[in-house]
């Protein structure tokens, strides 16, 4: 049973893996890759939430986020992308995630940010009222207050017991 009707997903090393040293629209790297179970969580969350991708990147629009996503094969299970070409605004501040509240038809209590970034994706998002999950793959010793942490995408998938 899903917790939130409505999850968004944090790109770079959330979604999909950020190489260091490239340069340039994540679309035109190579290689480009999903983050592992990516593909499987958005999946199986997209069938019953809203699913939507929340990004700082200044290097990559709208269209460019898209091209990425379809080369990895997630873009089929995000309902939108949101960046500063589009939304004016950049995380950690309350008026991008307001913004992205307000396109989505969303309140906070029903929404969750989900990314690897204590700073910009968790406390950002829950200062604006939102739930925040640092994923949080390498199990470095930080917390937010009453964030959750994941270690694997798939735990937001797994059955709770």
């Amino acid at each position: 049973m899903l917790k939130f009707a409505h999850y968004i997903f944090d790109w770079g090393d959330t979604l999909m893996v950020d190489f260091p040293g490239a340069r340039g629209p994540m679309c035109a790297w190579d290689p480009v890759a999903a983050v592992e179970g990516a593909r499987k969580t958005l999946a199986a969350l997209h069938q019953e939430a809203g699913c939507y991708l929340a990004t700082n990147a200044q290097d990559s629009k709208e269209s460019d986020i898209i091209k990425a996503l379809e080369r990895v094969g997630l873009a089929d299970h995000i309902d939108r992308v949101f960046c500063f070409e589009n939304v004016g605004y950049r995380k950690p501040s309350l008026e991008f995630y307001n913004t992205i509240l307000n396109a989505i038809g969303a309140t906070p209590l029903n929404t969750v940010m989900v990314g690897d970034s204590l700073e910009t994706d968790v406390a950002g998002a829950m200062a604006a009222g939102l739930s925040g999950i640092w994923y949080n793959p390498a199990g470095l010793d930080c917390r937010v207050k009453d964030a959750g942490v994941i270690h694997s995408l798939t735990e937001l998938i797994a059955p709770v017991h």
